[in-house]
């Protein structure tokens, strides 16, 4: 799975914190083998059997505004590695900072 992070804002690598309350956010509830963050994106690997698009986990990561406008959020994309046919993404969404 890989998410563009959008401009204005930088990602939080420790994010441990917020795995506990008062967060309490499903972070690594689908428990992702591999997590590669980059200033321009965040990329998850899985290591998933048989049948993985047919259910559902949680994933996310963490973001700091850092810069105040409005921006694009992108979509994020899942691929199957072994067969680019079977593929999925979300919606896209616009953030405003004030």
């Amino acid at each position: 799975m890989e998410a563009p992070i959008p401009a204005g804002f930088q990602l939080i690598d420790q994010d441990n914190e917020y795995l506990a309350a008062p967060y309490a956010l499903p972070l690594k509830e689908a428990a992702p083998t591999r997590r590669e963050m980059g200033s321009d994106r965040v990329a998850f690997a899985f290591d998933f059997t048989r049948g993985w698009m047919e259910r559902t986990g949680k994933v996310g990561f963490v973001m700091r505004a850092v810069y105040a406008g409005e921006f694009d959020a992108g979509v994020a994309k899942v691929v199957d590695f072994y067969d680019e046919a079977h593929r999925a993404h979300s919606s896209g969404a616009r953030l405003r900072v004030d």
